[in-house]
């Protein structure tokens, strides 16, 4: 009798291997989808204004507000960060107020332009970054970079003035400023998911499963088991 037992197979064993199956395909599901809804939205505008190029751009990144605070303010890993810079230094440091020296080389299609700069920066920690140029190979540049909550992320905001002060900016201009600042923009944007990722545990990267109104998951927020209506299997603490 015992061994006719033995002989057939666990009827709760198998529905539990194609249940963990479900499980696994579904995760993956999601968080191909989670990932996705990372990839930050980059727009970029430039226009003539005199001998001002006038640039206002947004990035809608779907990270924490701090991670967004610290790439735009990593001035001594920024070299590391935006692939036309080669040095990037915070020399000089004053409570919220910065003085950084960068170099770098920009690019645009075949041409080169080797460009350095030292600037006055001023923090409003979590909401605004003030930019002005002290010295370096523009004539002039101030801009400012805002952080604001969203529903999804944090939106950065970006307005400059920049006034060239060099015959490949002058002559090839709005375009020129475009290609820098969207491939800038590009690799911070690319640096704040990066962050992000690393630093999320794996149930941040799902999306919301809750239905409205419905409860919490025992560990405070949504999961897949919560989502799928999986039975509890912890043992009763009252038996």
């Amino acid at each position: 009798m015992v061994s006719e037992m033995n002989d057939k197979p666990c009827p709760i064993v198998m529905p539990l291997r194609a249940l963990a199956g479900l499980v696994l395909s579904c995760l993956l599901l999601l968080l191909a989808g989670s990932v996705a809804a990372f990839e930050p939205g980059i727009m970029v505008a430039v226009r003539q204004s005199g001998e001002a190029l006038i640039v206002d751009a947004t990035i809608d990144a779907d990270v924490s507000l701090r991670v967004v605070w610290e790439v735009l303010t990593d001035f001594d890993h920024m070299a590391a960060i935006l692939t036309n810079l080669t040095s990037s230094r915070v020399v000089r440091r004053s409570g919220n107020v910065l003085i950084v020296r960068q170099e770098g080389v920009a690019t645009y299609g075949p041409l080169s332009l080797p460009f350095e700069s030292e600037r006055e920066i001023r923090l409003e920690p979590m909401k605004r970054v003030l930019v002005k140029q002290i010295s370096g190979t523009v004539k002039r540049m101030e801009s400012e970079a805002s952080l604001t909550q969203t529903a999804r992320g944090v939106q950065v905001t970006y307005h400059a003035e920049v006034v060239p002060d060099s015959a490949l900016a002058r002559t090839f201009g709005a375009p020129f400023v475009r290609h820098e600042v969207e491939e800038q923009f590009q690799a911070m944007a690319a640096e704040m998911t990066r962050r992000w990722r690393s630093a999320a545990p794996p149930t941040a990267l799902l999306p919301d499963l809750r239905q409205p109104g419905a409860a919490s998951s025992p560990c405070g927020r949504p999961n897949l088991a919560c989502a799928l209506r999986l039975p509890d299997s912890r043992p009763n603490s009252g038996s």
